[in-house]
Protein backbone atom coordinates (compact mmCIF):
# COMPACT_ATOMS: atom_id res chain seq x y z
CA UNK A 1 0.00 0.00 0.00
CA UNK A 2 2.68 2.27 0.67
CA UNK A 3 4.46 1.54 -2.33
CA UNK A 4 1.51 2.61 -4.43
CA UNK A 5 1.14 6.03 -3.15
CA UNK A 6 4.79 6.20 -3.89
CA UNK A 7 4.35 5.46 -6.93
CA UNK A 8 1.12 8.05 -7.19
CA UNK A 9 2.75 10.91 -5.35
CA UNK A 10 5.66 10.29 -8.58
CA UNK A 11 2.98 10.52 -10.89
CA UNK A 12 1.35 13.56 -9.31
CA UNK A 13 4.58 15.09 -9.24
CA UNK A 14 5.86 14.51 -12.74
CA UNK A 15 1.95 15.82 -13.95
CA UNK A 16 2.42 18.87 -11.84
CA UNK A 17 6.23 19.32 -13.74
CA UNK A 18 4.56 18.85 -17.27
CA UNK A 19 1.08 20.45 -16.46
CA UNK A 20 1.64 23.80 -14.94
CA UNK A 21 5.45 24.39 -14.32
CA UNK A 22 6.76 23.98 -18.17
CA UNK A 23 3.94 26.33 -19.37
CA UNK A 24 4.37 29.04 -16.49
CA UNK A 25 8.14 29.01 -17.81
CA UNK A 26 7.20 29.09 -21.59
CA UNK A 27 4.96 31.87 -20.66
CA UNK A 28 7.86 33.44 -19.05
CA UNK A 29 10.11 33.71 -21.86
CA UNK A 30 7.47 34.96 -24.05
CA UNK A 31 6.64 37.83 -22.14
CA UNK A 32 10.55 38.09 -21.34
CA UNK A 33 11.16 38.01 -25.71
CA UNK A 34 7.92 40.24 -26.15
CA UNK A 35 8.72 43.25 -23.98
CA UNK A 36 10.96 44.96 -27.10
CA UNK A 37 8.23 44.29 -29.76
CA UNK A 38 5.78 47.18 -30.24
CA UNK A 39 2.50 47.83 -32.39
CA UNK A 40 2.68 49.28 -35.78
CA UNK A 41 1.06 52.35 -36.22
CA UNK A 42 -2.18 51.57 -37.48
CA UNK A 43 -3.08 52.65 -40.80
CA UNK A 44 -6.72 50.93 -41.55
CA UNK A 45 -9.54 52.83 -42.56
CA UNK A 46 -10.87 55.03 -44.83
CA UNK A 47 -8.95 58.00 -45.99
CA UNK A 48 -10.16 61.13 -47.87
CA UNK A 49 -7.27 62.32 -49.99
CA UNK A 50 -7.45 66.15 -49.75
CA UNK A 51 -5.86 67.77 -52.61
CA UNK A 52 -5.52 71.50 -52.47
CA UNK A 53 -8.24 74.06 -53.46
CA UNK A 54 -7.54 74.46 -56.64
CA UNK A 55 -5.86 71.43 -57.70
CA UNK A 56 -7.44 68.38 -59.32
CA UNK A 57 -6.74 64.52 -58.52
CA UNK A 58 -4.79 63.59 -61.97
CA UNK A 59 -3.48 60.28 -61.49
CA UNK A 60 -0.88 58.54 -64.06
CA UNK A 61 -2.05 58.46 -67.40
CA UNK A 62 -4.33 61.08 -67.63
CA UNK A 63 -6.98 59.46 -65.01
CA UNK A 64 -8.92 62.34 -63.43
CA UNK A 65 -10.81 61.46 -59.81
CA UNK A 66 -13.43 63.49 -58.18
CA UNK A 67 -12.74 64.60 -54.61
CA UNK A 68 -15.50 61.93 -53.73
CA UNK A 69 -14.37 58.90 -55.13
CA UNK A 70 -10.76 59.61 -53.69
CA UNK A 71 -10.46 57.18 -50.82
CA UNK A 72 -8.11 54.89 -49.99
CA UNK A 73 -9.44 51.73 -48.46
CA UNK A 74 -6.79 50.07 -46.12
CA UNK A 75 -7.47 46.77 -44.17
CA UNK A 76 -4.78 46.21 -42.06
CA UNK A 77 -3.45 42.93 -39.98
CA UNK A 78 -0.22 44.17 -38.32
CA UNK A 79 2.13 45.14 -40.38
CA UNK A 80 0.77 44.00 -43.68
CA UNK A 81 -1.98 45.92 -45.22
CA UNK A 82 -4.65 45.55 -48.55
CA UNK A 83 -5.65 48.75 -49.93
CA UNK A 84 -7.93 49.84 -52.37
CA UNK A 85 -8.30 53.16 -54.82
CA UNK A 86 -10.98 53.70 -57.06
CA UNK A 87 -10.40 50.71 -59.68
CA UNK A 88 -6.86 50.19 -58.14
CA UNK A 89 -6.23 47.40 -55.68
CA UNK A 90 -2.96 46.10 -53.90
CA UNK A 91 -2.67 42.90 -53.07
CA UNK A 92 -0.61 43.21 -50.01
CA UNK A 93 1.72 46.39 -48.67
CA UNK A 94 3.90 46.69 -45.75
CA UNK A 95 3.59 49.15 -42.72
CA UNK A 96 7.86 49.81 -41.86
CA UNK A 97 7.63 52.55 -38.72
CA UNK A 98 5.29 55.22 -39.55
CA UNK A 99 6.01 54.87 -43.76
CA UNK A 100 3.80 52.65 -45.62
CA UNK A 101 4.31 50.84 -49.01
CA UNK A 102 2.28 49.09 -52.05
CA UNK A 103 1.93 48.04 -55.25
CA UNK A 104 -1.71 49.11 -56.80
CA UNK A 105 -2.66 46.63 -59.82
CA UNK A 106 -5.46 48.84 -62.08
CA UNK A 107 -8.41 46.81 -63.60
CA UNK A 108 -7.78 46.32 -66.96
CA UNK A 109 -10.55 48.83 -67.69
CA UNK A 110 -8.82 51.31 -66.03
CA UNK A 111 -5.64 51.19 -68.18
CA UNK A 112 -7.29 50.57 -71.51
CA UNK A 113 -9.12 53.66 -70.97
CA UNK A 114 -5.68 55.48 -69.87
CA UNK A 115 -3.73 54.18 -72.27
CA UNK A 116 -1.46 52.65 -70.22
CA UNK A 117 0.26 49.36 -70.45
CA UNK A 118 -1.19 46.60 -68.94
CA UNK A 119 1.46 45.77 -67.04
CA UNK A 120 1.62 49.15 -65.27
CA UNK A 121 1.84 49.14 -61.78
CA UNK A 122 1.48 52.32 -59.67
CA UNK A 123 3.69 52.50 -56.36
CA UNK A 124 2.28 53.93 -53.51
CA UNK A 125 4.64 55.23 -50.56
CA UNK A 126 3.54 57.59 -47.87
CA UNK A 127 4.33 58.43 -44.49
CA UNK A 128 1.85 59.07 -41.66
CA UNK A 129 2.81 61.99 -39.51
CA UNK A 130 2.04 61.37 -36.08
CA UNK A 131 1.54 64.88 -34.50
CA UNK A 132 -0.90 65.84 -37.48
CA UNK A 133 -2.11 62.22 -38.18
CA UNK A 134 -1.98 62.95 -41.90
CA UNK A 135 -0.74 60.36 -44.32
CA UNK A 136 1.54 62.15 -46.83
CA UNK A 137 2.58 60.30 -50.07
CA UNK A 138 2.97 59.95 -53.66
CA UNK A 139 1.93 57.93 -56.33
CA UNK A 140 4.52 56.82 -58.99
CA UNK A 141 3.51 54.39 -61.92
CA UNK A 142 6.21 51.76 -63.33
CA UNK A 143 6.70 51.43 -67.07
CA UNK A 144 4.68 54.84 -68.31
CA UNK A 145 6.73 57.50 -69.21
CA UNK A 146 4.32 59.61 -70.08
CA UNK A 147 2.62 59.38 -66.49
CA UNK A 148 3.22 62.27 -63.31
CA UNK A 149 3.97 61.40 -60.05
CA UNK A 150 1.00 62.52 -58.09
CA UNK A 151 1.66 63.56 -54.73
CA UNK A 152 -1.20 63.52 -52.12
CA UNK A 153 -2.21 64.35 -48.60
CA UNK A 154 -4.99 62.39 -47.19
CA UNK A 155 -6.80 61.85 -43.47
CA UNK A 156 -8.70 59.48 -41.87
CA UNK A 157 -12.75 59.69 -43.04
CA UNK A 158 -13.84 59.75 -38.77
CA UNK A 159 -10.85 62.62 -38.18
CA UNK A 160 -12.33 64.67 -41.10
CA UNK A 161 -15.43 64.29 -40.17
CA UNK A 162 -14.52 65.54 -36.59
CA UNK A 163 -12.76 68.33 -37.75
CA UNK A 164 -15.20 69.48 -40.41
CA UNK A 165 -15.25 71.40 -43.40
CA UNK A 166 -11.71 72.95 -44.49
Amino acid sequence: MEQALKRTDVHFAFAYVILVALPLVGLAGVLKSGRTLSAPVPVGGVWRIQPGPDEVLTLSCGKTLSPAKARLIISQSGRSFTLSFGKMFSESGVVEGNKIRASLVTAATWTKEGNCDEETVINLTATLDPSTRLLVGMLAANRCPSCATVHFHAVREDQAETAGPN
